[in-house]
């Protein structure tokens, strides 16, 4: 109640990135001392042993993360764990130091509750944000998200993720990465099929000098073509990657939102977003069968929307837009219900391990 009706009008009416920056600093201070930090872990942090999961050999204490965007630079990861998350997706990390867009807008449909916005992919670069895992304890599963470099060209993309994966290992617990979208939300290189490939085998031979085995995962756009998905799973398969990121913001297109004075342009997450992504997991699901883990990420707004992709054949959900209307409670929310509906056969395979 006090985060959607005092909290949540006043962020939503303030400059986006000053809200961000206000809602991240009072979640890091509730948790600043031992008083406050136990009252809000009473709060938000809860147990579900229903729903521990292993997926891609990886234990989750429960399938609900915070997707990629939020914590681009791994500055609150220990925050954010505390409500309740069962992993955490950074990102999205470029090797270098990468701006907002000049044009950078935000806007957020109340009564759809969607939001529309073309942020692009900045961050402070991959050694900051090693820093700042170094000087967190999150408590849970990290995940990092990567792309390459601005002005990088093609024939140099994997040597960029190549020394991602490379700088990282250390410090996540499996990568995703972004083959969604690119600089400030323009089309990916890596939807070209052989750039993909080249990217991945790089990726993948890294992996192969490590110690320890780590998943890799592939981000895709949801405007992806069904036949394009196919040909990425069929590689996946293939080549050994683990998973797939199903969803992401989906660029906004007449008709999209209702309402006349919407913008026009931009990406739309959300609830407006939440049958595209639930297509999508349902068809990559019945393509692989069981071979991929996917993780549902876009639209789930709710316990009823996560169920949802679960039925539909995701190993994991991700939440971002949720986070932002529902606050810290949103997840524990998600929990409680799916938690509830673990013993039934409604939930499907959706909740056991892959």
């Amino acid at each position: 109640m006090l985060y959607s009706n005092i909290i949540r009008p006043f962020l939503f009416r303030i400059n986006p990135g000053k809200a961000y920056m206000l809602a991240m600093k009072c979640l890091h201070m509730a948790r600043a001392n031992i008083f406050t930090r136990y009252i809000f872990d009473h709060l938000y942090k809860s147990e579900h042993p229903s729903l521990k999961k292993n997926v891609m050999g990886l234990d989750f204490p429960n399938p609900v993360g915070l997707a990629a965007g939020l914590d681009k630079n791994a500055r609150y990861s220990e925050d954010l764990g505390a409500c309740g998350f069962g992993f955490i997706e950074i990102g999205t990390v470029t090797p270098k130091p990468r701006k907002s867009p000049s044009d950078y807008s935000f806007s957020k449909i109340h009564h759809e509750k969607s939001i529309v916005s073309n942020v692009g992919i900045a961050n402070k670069g991959v050694l900051e944000v090693i820093n700042n895992i170094k000087n967190a304890h999150p408590g849970v599963l990290l995940a990092a998200n990567i792309s390459h470099d601005v002005g990088t060209l093609d024939d140099d993309l994997k040597k960029d993720y190549g020394k991602m994966v490379s700088l990282l290992y250390d410090f996540v617990d499996f990568f995703v990465i972004n083959a969604s979208y690119s600089e400030d939300y323009t089309r990916s290189p890596l939807e070209d099929p052989q750039i993909m490939a080249d990217v991945m085998d790089e990726v993948l031979d890294k992996r192969s000098d490590m110690d320890q085995v780590k998943p890799v995962l592939i981000k895709v756009s949801p405007d992806i073509p069904l036949e394009q998905l196919d040909e990425i799973m069929l590689y996946s398969m293939a080549s050994g990657v683990d998973g797939l990121v199903i969803g992401d913001a989906v660029r906004n297109k007449p008709g999209m939102l209702n309402g006349k004075h919407y913008p026009s342009d931009g990406f739309v997450s959300g609830t407006a977003i939440r049958e595209k992504i639930l297509e999508l997991v349902r068809h990559a699901g019945a393509f692989s069968r069981g071979k991929l883990s996917i993780i549902a990420c876009g639209g789930v707004m709710s316990a009823e929307d996560a169920k949802a992709m679960l039925e539909a054949g995701a190993s994991l959900v991700e939440i971002m837009s949720g986070f932002i209307y529902g606050g810290p409670k949103a997840v524990r929310t998600i929990l409680k219900t799916l938690d509830n509906e673990s013993g039934k056969d409604s939930i499907g395979s959706g909740l056991h391990d892959r």
